[in-house]
Order: structure tokens, then C-alpha cells, then sequence
């Protein structure tokens, strides 16, 4: 019985913690570059988004830094339809880190999002308190 009040008494103060915890979209620079000709490239702003395995940016955005499509692959949306999209590979530059990934080819009206995929490989974290990144080894060391 003790047990169970301690629990609960702890899950209540984590509760009342996380409610006073503003939390906020993360918004970065990132540029996007074509890894075969790196002359052509697109700056802009991405949501990061911790739901996101990979990284979705406008077609015409992509298609105006002549990255074309290499396959198709089905992706789950938040709203948890299932759709088709094409994917290709890009350069990814965020904070003065550089890293290849998949891209999907979103519709024009979607705003970019940069994926946790990409996020992680370059070594970043999310801080959504602060709404930015975190170098990991600013977090493990």
C-alpha cells in the first residue's frame, strides 16, 4: 500500500512538472543540397519534428535544386494514413553539420520537416523547452 502512494505521489509531481513546462515547435536553418551537384542547393526553415522518422520537403522545392526521384515508399502521415511518396537522397546541413539522407517529396503546401534520422546521425538532440537542438555530447558529457 505504501508502495502504490509513493507511485502515485511521484507520478502526480512528474505531472504537475510536465504542465508547467511550456513546450514549443523547434524551428532551424537547414540547407538543402543536391549530393550530386552541391552548387545547387535551397536554404530554409524546418519544423523538427520527434514524431518524424524521415525528412519531407516540397516538391518544387527539391525539384528547383534538380534532385529527382529515385523510388517510391509508402509513409505514414500523423494522421495515421498510410501514403505513397517519392524519396530520393540529399545533403542536409544543420548547425555547420553536413549529412546524406532520404528526402520524401512532399506537397507543395506542407511546411518542411526535418526527421529524427537525420537529427541523430549528426549528433543532435531535442530541447522542446527551449524550442532547439542539443549537440548530444552537451547532454552526455
Amino acid at each position: 500500500m505504501l508502495l502504490n502512494r509513493a507511485k502515485s505521489d511521484v507520478q502526480a509531481s512528474w505531472l504537475r512538472l510536465l504542465e508547467d513546462m511550456p513546450m514549443g515547435e523547434v524551428h532551424v536553418p537547414v540547407r538543402i543540397t543536391n549530393p550530386y551537384d552541391p552548387t545547387r542547393f535551397w536554404d530554409g526553415t524546418f519544423l523538427v519534428d520527434s514524431g518524424a522518422t524521415s525528412s519531407h520537403v516540397p516538391t518544387t522545392v527539391l525539384e528547383s535544386i534538380g534532385i529527382q526521384p529515385t523510388g517510391v515508399r509508402e509513409v505514414w502521415l500523423a494522421d495515421n494514413r498510410p501514403v505513397r511518396r517519392l524519396f530520393s537522397f540529399a545533403g542536409f546541413t544543420v548547425l555547420e553539420q553536413t549529412d546524406y539522407a532520404s528526402v520524401f517529396f512532399a506537397d507543395d503546401s506542407v511546411e518542411p520537416i526535418l526527421g529524427l534520422t537525420v537529427l541523430e546521425s549528426m549528433g543532435f538532440l531535442i530541447d522542446p523547452a527551449r524550442e532547439r537542438l542539443l549537440p548530444r555530447s552537451a547532454v552526455t558529457d
